[in-house]
């Protein structure tokens, strides 16, 4: 399995073949999910992740007729982790208590 130059467009959306997206996936399906991570980010509304079906046209370079692809996606929680320095101790301010409830007593 190589790697092929595929148009990926969506004829639902109005688009036509001339509106298609290159991509370069080894086959239409893995064409079709570039494509919509592609799709998502570039429209910024996230129609695919957010739950609609995207039922797609995916035409590889050397084929003369596209292929009917359909792409759902779904939203997944990532989280990344950097290490940080150490910690170094906290510097705490000593103080002393003083009694001063005998302050008007002493100067009688």
């Amino acid at each position: 399995m190589g790697i092929h130059r595929f148009k990926v467009w969506w004829p639902d959306r109005g688009h036509a073949k001339d509106d298609g997206r290159l991509v370069e996936a080894v086959d239409h399906m893995h064409a079709a999910t570039i494509w919509a991570d592609w799709y998502d980010g570039y429209s910024a509304d996230y129609p695919i992740v957010g739950g609609e079906t995207a039922v797609v046209q995916v035409l590889r370079a050397d084929e003369a007729a596209p292929v009917t692809v359909t792409v759902r996606g779904w939203s997944s929680r990532e989280y990344s982790a950097d290490m940080c320095p150490p910690l170094t101790p906290k510097v705490t301010r000593r103080t002393t208590r003083h009694d001063f409830s005998d302050i008007g007593r002493r100067s009688r």
